[in-house]
């Protein structure tokens, strides 16, 4: 699982590179009745815990899930991984 923090039009988020495309886990965690943090520095402060919901999350959704909630990597701009540090 490569973990990215991006900026598309609306803001900025955090997901998994894969594909050619990004998948945003908090939009992914919501649309499968999950929370997961809307900052990667809060998701990084979960843990284990944020890792296991995450691989969770992927095992059980499907492709349109994954479409709803991904971008082409050619329309994100990739940000530095920590944007405070």
């Amino acid at each position: 699982m490569k973990l990215v923090r991006y900026s598309d039009e609306e803001r900025e988020h955090y997901g998994i590179s894969m594909n050619n495309k990004v998948t945003c886990l908090p939009r992914l965690a919501k649309r499968m009745n999950e929370e997961l943090p809307e900052l990667l520095e809060d998701f990084i402060t979960l843990g284990t815990r944020g890792v296991e919901t995450s691989e969770r999350l992927l095992e059980q959704t499907t492709e349109k899930d994954i479409e709803q909630t991904s971008s082409q990597v050619n329309e994100v701009t990739f940000l530095a991984p920590i944007g405070s540090p």
